[in-house]
């Protein structure tokens, strides 16, 4: 599976759907991981290092 990498985050994001986001919110080295989450619930939103991504 492809992992997508973003600037901004998405309005609409499915849930369990997991993107990266890279808009600066996170330390240097880190990328910000969104999962989607259902109705009534908040998105997941934990910063991760860049390696994370770039695995897999």
């Amino acid at each position: 599976m492809r992992k997508k990498l973003l600037t901004t985050e998405p309005l609409i994001l499915d849930a369990y759907v997991v993107v990266f986001v890279n808009d600066g919110s996170c330390s240097e080295g880190k990328i910000l991981k969104v999962t989607g989450a259902i109705r009534g619930l908040h998105r997941k939103k934990p910063c991760v290092p860049a390696s994370k991504v770039s695995e897999s």
